[in-house]
């Protein structure tokens, strides 16, 4: 279980950072270098509801179906991405998968928490904090190498080859582990949707204001009077 726990949370890391390096020749071959930042900013967007929904679904119903919807959207959104014919379609699939990297990430640390004695809990933290780290150090060169021998499609497509074995060694711990039965709270889903709408929210804000959103939006922002946007300005290709 520690295995497939470290692996899970190591493919999220090393997905967010291989993307920054591989973007530049996606772009380029998927002739979308205007929507370059939504790639980025829509993936951390929808991250971040999937964090608030991981969280408190956790809270709920314990950590096992986060986890596996945490995966599910994961490999979905690698896929299209890997597969994706446009740089609209890349976009749509890095959102997938930023959502599905949310849910997992936070589930993960519910599965510590519940699987794990408590004396066991700081070398579990330092695990997945190593997660994070070894990726920054190495991922850099090894998604370069992977870009330049077999293509960046390799680079989403490799992912979901070594996620779905390490979810399955999870498997067992979370078959095992017991089901809260007991429905929460009325006052505390109340909270729960609060939290989440106040996400989405900060969600659509860091979208809306995203360059891309702001030129192409030409049926809000271009109609608002006194608003100094002018949807025709076209990215730089210098």
């Amino acid at each position: 279980m520690t295995i497939g726990t470290v692996v899970l949370a190591s493919m999220t890391a090393f997905e967010y950072l291989a993307a920054t390096t591989a973007m530049p020749t996606v772009a380029r071959e998927l002739d979308g270098l205007s929507l370059y930042a939504l790639a980025f900013g829509g993936s951390l967007a929808a991250g971040a509801v999937g964090l608030v929904v991981g969280g408190n679904w956790s809270d709920a119903t314990g950590p096992q179906r986060p986890v596996w919807q945490g995966v599910g959207w994961f490999v979905v959104g690698l896929v299209v991405g890997g597969l994706a014919p446009s740089m609209w379609v890349l976009v749509a699939g890095r959102m997938v998968q930023g959502f599905g990297g949310g849910l997992l990430s936070v589930a993960l640390y519910v599965v510590v928490g519940h699987c794990y004695a408590a004396r066991v809990h700081p070398k579990m933290f330092g695990f997945l904090a190593a997660a994070w780290v070894v990726p920054s150090i190495i991922g850099q060169a090894l998604t370069g190498l992977v870009v330049t021998q077999w293509g960046w499609r390799w680079i989403f497509l490799a992912l979901p080859m070594l996620a779905v074995p390490a979810a399955l060694l999870v498997r067992p711990a979370l078959a095992n582990m017991a089901q809260s039965s007991r429905a929460a709270p009325v006052a505390n889903s109340n909270r729960r949707i609060v939290w989440v709408l106040i996400a989405g929210g900060i969600a659509t804000v860091a979208l809306v204001l995203n360059p891309p959103f702001r030129r192409r939006s030409q049926w809000w922002a271009g109609g608002l009077p006194g608003s100094g946007w002018d949807s025709s300005i076209r990215p730089s290709r210098s």
